[in-house]
């Protein structure tokens, strides 16, 4: 709207800077301002201005009027236009306010400052075009971060989702299949004991039987009739009496869950807690093997199995049981105790450890909930380690410094009238061993039976 006034012939222009009325005659192309005759010439005396493209209204008019000259005013001055920059406040403002609020401050046009400050608002303008591209590609990256972050817990969240349900519905099937062995063997207990009872009710109509006729018979009787079922009755007694027992049926524990064992579904991967049981242990069939506490060292672990059998002396195949274990010294009197560490195998057995730290006999208790299995407690004898009475060397030839005189247990023989080892020879362990007896672990038992004999005279 306003480009299209001042590119009307018809429009009659004032100059810009004359505070009267005075008609202009030209325009500067670069400023937008329009000149009077006075005006020009003024304009294009001055250094920053003298190469400006000042044409006349109606050139310029031809040419086309394509910048506005935005006047903005003073706030102090409001009659005033905002033409000059004082360096020293950094503010642009108008004449006036030069020799009243900024005297003998530096002050130029604001033109001319406008041009000193260019570059440096150029270099900023591409300072801030790096830092809206380097903000950009963050915030990408971040958005990117964000979705892999969110479909990661979106993934993670269905894995736990579907992972809870396949184990609830794991659990609740363990849950069921539990519950139908508890009504199986509900059944099976119930049946017989309606068996027995059965039983029971045919010997007491027997029974009875029996001892209404004779009491009949000998009360009414003649001795011809009492002689007549003098068999047939004893025959009967003797069945009646000769009939299987009445087996007492045991109900305390014949049942039993055990929470803390595990089983694993068979239709999936998992593992649940809690077993049913109709096994009981025994204390009197529970064996350990007693044939590895035979030949204890000082220093050196040893280790027991303990196998748990129920009544009917079947192993148990489960674990669970409240196993605890302890060994005692008996050194004149006084008793100490030893750690003894217990594995549950889970499958009816238990791994008994311990590694003895002196020499002597021991005792070792075994309890199932709190008492002594079958030959609890089993008496252990410890000995000391048999010391090496050799070197640990590499080869006889270097140990010795040579001498063909040294001899080695590890059977390696070298030429030239040498009775010991060397390197690269035959029998040679091939690293370094002990010369009394071969072995090639320095911290070991002396496998070399004592040689030596004493004899008295």
């Amino acid at each position: 709207m306003v480009l299209a006034t001042l590119n009307s012939h018809s429009t009659h222009l004032l100059c810009d800077l004359c505070t009267s009325d005075i008609s202009a005659i030209s325009r500067c192309m670069e400023c937008a301002i329009s000149f009077c005759d006075h005006c020009e010439e003024v304009h294009l005396r001055q250094k920053s201005s003298a190469d400006h493209e000042v044409l006349s209204l109606d050139e310029a008019r031809e040419k086309g009027i394509t910048k506005v000259r935005r006047q903005i005013m003073c706030m102090g001055h409001p009659d005033l236009e905002l033409s000059v920059f004082c360096s020293t406040c950094c503010q642009v403002i108008c004449r006036e306010c030069v020799s009243v609020s900024h005297r003998g401050h530096t002050c130029e046009s604001a033109s001319r400052a406008a041009k000193s400050h260019l570059s440096k608002l150029r270099l900023a303008a591409d300072r801030a075009k790096n830092v809206l591209e380097e903000t950009a590609v963050a915030a990408s990256r971040l958005n990117s971060t964000s979705k892999k972050i969110e479909a990661q817990c979106n993934k993670v969240q269905s894995e736990v989702e579907k992972f809870i349900e396949d184990y609830i519905r794991s659990v609740e099937e363990h849950k069921l299949g539990l519950l139908e062995q508890i009504r199986q063997v509900r059944e099976e207990k119930l049946q017989r004991i309606s068996q027995e009872k059965m039983k029971l009710q045919r010997r007491i109509k027997d029974a009875r039987d029996v001892a209404y006729f004779l009491d009949e018979l000998l009360s009414e009787g003649t001795d011809v009739e009492v002689l007549s079922f003098v068999n047939p009755v004893m025959s009967k007694m003797e069945r009646c009496e000769k009939s299987e027992p009445t087996r007492e049926m045991s109900y305390c524990q014949s049942l039993q869950f055990l929470p803390e064992e595990t089983v694993k579904c068979p239709d999936s991967f998992y593992a649940v807690y809690g077993v049913l049981t109709t096994q009981n242990v025994s204390l009197k069939n529970c064996r350990l093997s007693v044939e590895s506490l035979q030949n204890l060292r000082v220093g050196k672990k040893a280790e027991a199995i303990l196998e748990t059998r129920d009544n009917s002396d079947m192993p148990v195949d489960r674990g669970g049981e409240a196993v605890t274990a302890e060994i005692r010294h008996r050194d004149a009197g006084v008793s100490r105790p030893l750690i003894v560490s217990v594995h549950d195998r889970r499958d009816g057995t238990y791994c008994i450890s311990f590694v003895p730290d002196v020499a002597g006999k021991l005792l070792l208790n075994v309890n199932i909930k709190g008492q002594h299995i079958n030959g609890s407690p089993f008496p252990v004898t410890v000995r000391s380690a048999k010391p090496h009475h050799g070197t640990f060397h590499c080869c006889s030839f270097c140990s010795s410094g040579g001498n063909k005189e040294a001899i080695c247990s590890c059977g390696g023989k070298m030429p030239g009238g040498y009775k010991g080892c060397g390197h690269g020879h035959e029998g040679h362990p091939g690293r370094r061993h002990w010369s009394c007896c071969g072995n090639v672990l320095e911290h070991s038992e002396c496998s070399k039976s004592n040689s030596q004999y004493q004899y008295t005279l």
